[in-house]
């Protein structure tokens, strides 16, 4: 309408497409305390953080947080690291407790991505890059995964929170109506307008794509969305989003409304 002022994302090369993913909260089994199933903890800010802070490597490989009682819960070490990823997610107790965890602050230092990274040095293909496989590919590699999770320096740190997940705005995030962005390009709150294929899930499992057009609200942003090419698409908290969030990988098109 005249009252609003239509706004195209342009992609990284230029062009009108941007490259759309998928976040979601998952639910891993974790424990309080450290067992041989769930060693990696999963930890609240330092009091002395600062930016940059310690990387990944001398946190998680060198151990130069421990004995500080920051360790709000311990997971298996490929959930935490996905966890750090996903940006808020909940832990299932061995009693059934199920803990909410909402992200608190990062290390300061840049992403790397993981899937790119093994795409790179040639494990997986562009097209394999998906959650799941970077699981199988570990599975039956476990040697080589720490060295992997060790090249994304950067860290996130948690807080226990009581209710749903929220953005970087501080308002819940709705499956499938909200998405994450890089703030330096994009205004936080703002009416937007994407038309991307999703995956159709069933059961937890993928069945084939569709194309959607629909209004979301930018709530949220992420250290790996960078740039104005990028978007990450919330999904939800259940299987199937978890199914869907772990292979969206497509190109679509970004709009935003602004009042004039």
């Amino acid at each position: 309408t005249s009252e609003f002022t239509c706004y195209r994302s342009v992609g990284s090369d230029g062009e009108g497409a941007v490259l759309f993913t998928g976040y979601h909260s998952p639910c891993y089994d974790g424990a309080r305390e450290r067992t041989e199933r769930f060693d990696t903890p999963v930890r609240r800010p330092p009091p002395d953080l600062t930016r940059p802070f310690l990387t990944r490597r001398e946190i998680d490989g060198e151990g130069k947080l421990d004995g500080q009682g920051l360790e709000l819960v311990w997971l298996a070490r490929l959930d935490a690291y996905l966890l750090e990823v996903q940006g808020s997610g909940s832990v299932r107790l061995p009693d059934g407790t199920l803990v909410r965890l909402q992200y608190a602050a990062s290390n300061g230092h840049r992403y790397t991505s993981l899937g790119k990274e093994l795409v790179k040095d040639g494990k997986l293909t562009p097209e394999e890059a998906s959650i799941p496989a970077i699981r199988a590919y570990f599975a039956a590699h476990p040697d080589e995964r720490d060295e992997y999770l060790f090249r994304n320096a950067s860290y996130v740190f948690f807080q226990e929170v009581d209710d749903a997940p929220r953005g970087c705005a501080g308002a819940a995030v709705t499956a499938g109506r909200s998405i994450a962005t890089d703030k330096r390009c994009f205004p936080a709150g703002a009416l937007a307008f994407v038309v991307v294929d999703m995956p159709v899930v069933k059961d937890g499992q993928v069945v084939g794509w569709q194309r959607r057009a629909r209004f979301v609200l930018d709530q949220d942003t992420g250290g790996a969305i960078v740039g104005p090419g990028r978007v990450d698409l919330y999904m939800g908290a259940d299987p199937d989003a978890d199914a869907a969030a772990g292979v969206m990988k497509r190109e679509g098109a970004l709009y935003y409304l602004l009042a004039r």
